[in-house]
């Protein structure tokens, strides 16, 4: 089960974030392209949160 609201919980993310990025990678006939600097890096966590970022671009094909 990975509803928004269990997901939430364990990451430290709120569920409506999590849908609005949904949404956004997830509309019909537009495209993505993520960037960042180095904030995202120098976190003790950033690999991972770089590995979601390119997922979700896998899970869309976008």
């Amino acid at each position: 089960d990975y509803a928004p609201e269990k997901v939430a919980g364990e990451i430290g993310v709120k569920a409506e974030d999590i849908r609005l990025a949904a949404r956004w990678f997830g509309r019909k006939g537009k495209t993505a392209m993520s960037l960042w600097c180095m904030g995202v890096n120098q976190r003790t966590f950033g690999v991972h949160m770089n590995c979601q970022v390119h997922n979700m671009h896998l899970l869309t094909g976008k």
